[in-house]
């Protein structure tokens, strides 16, 4: 064989990276500031004489719309050209954030809270996994834990910088400068870089060629599922069911500074823990992709859980013991927080690329409604006891249960990689 006829897989650089890259500039400028939009609730509420409750109505419309498209939203990224496609929602995120900068009534937002609902159910959970699983047949977990960092330091420069330039310049530019840092970051790439289907460049997803030399001589075959057997499948009913442990489990995040405040923290140093979270989230992520690579997705998760497990346990006994409980507490719940970026790994290893797409929104839809669902029960039994005691122990249960349940069904199965 000439050199030039060598497989994709085989060249020094492969055009799954320039995916990577893709992706990685998408989490950090579009996902990034997304994740960083609650630095204006108290700016704009306050320059529109209402409440922040008033304000923030339009993230829960936001989310409203968010949950309902997420089921159908790995369809549409497999009927639709994938670079109008993702360029038309990229462009619309940014002219909505633009939009912001101009409103001045709160119902204004309200309307916005769609598109913004819409474009983010995208942006933060399908766009990045649905392209890099098609890319990456090997290393896809080290590429997500890659472009998951990417939207983790976006998140963190996005809210220090933007909180700053609000202070110095006002909340109407900081929106105006967010809308165009993503248009002019992401766009390019969106419209000259992503493509869906490897295949169609001629090239192989990265490591598939070796795969398929290796399974030809041995004489296996890996079969992907289809959307009739899907549904039926035990499988497919017990990733949704560890979707759910997952998000409701990971929804705690957002009472964390209230736990503090309930323990006897101050207001102003209630928000350290959370910072711990978010700091024991990033510093952990990078060694994860490489324990995936030796240990496989389902070990990586079952020890993720352990350790969030481990983590909430200790926040539990903060109540009697001490309080001082809380900062090892948090930072190991900091770690479990990453568990979400295998999904597409299970998703992928356990039921092929057939109907990954679809098969992986539903799954995030499950986690997003299991986080909607901890966010007002951990309000209602705080509302009720004054303290986390009975929402913690929810928690570890709920993760326990989840994760021992989807371990139970998938190595009840004779072939588990197989979909059949």
């Amino acid at each position: 064989m000439k050199k030039s006829e060598k497989p994709a897989t085989h060249r020094k650089f492969h055009y799954a990276w320039l995916i990577l890259l893709a992706c990685c500039v998408l989490n950090f400028s579009s996902s990034g500031i997304i994740l960083s939009m609650g630095i204006f609730y108290i700016p704009v509420s306050a320059d529109l004489g209402i409440t922040v409750t008033a304000f923030s109505f339009y993230i829960t419309i936001g989310l409203i719309v968010r949950i309902a498209v997420m089921p159908f939203s790995g369809r549409l990224m497999d009927k639709l050209p994938t670079r109008p496609f993702v360029s038309v929602i990229i462009a619309a995120q940014a002219a909505t954030l633009f939009c912001m900068s101009t409103f001045t009534q709160v119902e204004m937002f309200y309307a916005a809270g769609i598109v913004y609902g819409f474009t983010t159910a995208f942006t933060l959970y399908i766009i990045t996994p649905v392209l890099l699983a098609s890319w990456f047949h090997t290393k896809l977990d080290i590429a997500l834990v890659i472009a998951s960092i990417a939207s983790g330091i976006g998140g963190i420069l996005s809210q220090t910088i933007g909180s700053n330039l609000i202070a110095s310049i006002g909340w109407r530019n900081v929106y105006a400068a967010f809308a165009i840092f993503i248009a002019i970051t992401v766009l390019p790439f969106t419209l000259f870089v992503i493509a869906r289907n490897p295949e169609k460049k001629g090239l192989c997803a990265y490591g598939l060629q070796d795969q398929i030399t290796a399974s030809t001589q041995s004489g296996n075959t890996k079969h992907s599922i289809t959307k009739k057997q899907y549904y039926k499948n035990p499988l497919f009913i017990a990733l949704i069911i560890l979707c759910l442990s997952m998000g409701y489990t990971l929804g705690i995040h957002s009472h964390i500074p209230t736990v503090a405040i309930s323990l006897g923290y101050t207001v102003a140093l209630s928000g350290v823990f959370g910072s711990i979270i978010g700091i024991g989230n990033l510093v952990f992520k990078p060694p994860l992709g490489v324990i995936n690579h030796r240990l496989g997705v389902d070990k990586t998760t079952a020890l993720l859980s352990f350790i969030g497990i481990i983590g909430l346990g200790l926040c539990l006994i903060a109540y009697p013991l001490s309080s001082w409980l809380l900062y090892p507490g948090t930072a190991l719940f900091g770690i479990y927080y990453s568990i979400s970026i295998f999904i597409p790994v299970i998703v992928r290893n356990r039921f092929g690329n057939e109907s990954y797409g679809s098969i992986y929104s539903f799954a995030m839809t499950a986690l997003v409604l299991g986080s909607a669902i901890s966010t007002t029960a951990d309000s209602a039994i705080y509302d009720n006891s004054g303290s986390y005691i009975t929402a913690l122990i929810l928690h570890i249960a709920i993760a326990a249960a989840g994760m021992l349940y989807y371990n139970f069904i998938a190595h009840a199965k004779k072939n588990g990689n197989s979909p059949s």
